[in-house]
């Protein structure tokens, strides 16, 4: 439990260190289980099984989807 906190916690830090704001780190990561709901969706909508492929497919698709999403909003508010 701690260590999955702490864990936590620096990925919070490197995420504001890296995007330069708190609210940018939290969208990322609420976005997260919404990637994971959707893919498991679309995985038994499909008739697939669960892979170690597919986890880490699912793990770069939550990441991904996090930073492309920052990256359009701030390309949505510059314009």
């Amino acid at each position: 439990m701690l260590v999955t906190i702490t864990l936590l916690i620096i990925v919070i830090f490197l995420l504001v260190i890296n995007h330069g704001s708190m609210v940018e780190a939290l969208i990322i990561l609420i976005t997260i289980p919404f990637s994971f709901t959707g893919a498991v969706w679309l995985l038994a909508a499909l008739d697939y099984n669960i892979s170690i492929a597919v986890g880490v497919g699912m793990i770069v698709l939550a990441a991904e989807m996090g930073v492309l999403m920052m990256l359009y909003l701030g390309l949505g508010n510059m314009q």
